[in-house]
């Protein structure tokens, strides 16, 4: 086995990078921290808003509720017409399938 000296590790070429990127770092300390803070406040903003999103319940949801339950006890006519405007609810929040099937079998569900 090769022994080597402490002078070998001080000059070998990866304690000469490590060094050079520790120089770098005491130099641009401030700006490195400031522009990490400013990541990390921009990563918790996104994390925020995909979470505020996910939690928050869709606008037409009362909407689809009340034309549910007219859809489901009303007569035969405002039945048709509460499931049209489901279907056209559907298709506003992105769900094209059944809103799809609502409108082309209205009073079927």
């Amino acid at each position: 086995m090769a022994r080597i000296t402490c002078k070998e590790l001080k000059t070998g070429k990866f304690a000469l990078e490590v060094g050079h990127i520790v120089d770098l770092f005491e130099e641009h300390h401030t700006e490195i921290v400031r522009y990490g803070a400013a990541a990390l406040a921009v990563a918790v903003i996104v994390i925020l808003i995909l979470v505020y999103r996910s939690l928050r319940e869709h606008p037409s949801a009362p909407r689809r509720k009340r034309f549910s339950s007219v859809a489901n006890s009303a007569g035969k006519q405002y039945a048709s017409l509460a499931e049209l405007s489901l279907g056209q609810l559907y298709f506003s929040e992105g769900k094209p399938k059944p809103g799809a099937e609502m409108l082309r079998f209205p009073g079927k569900t």
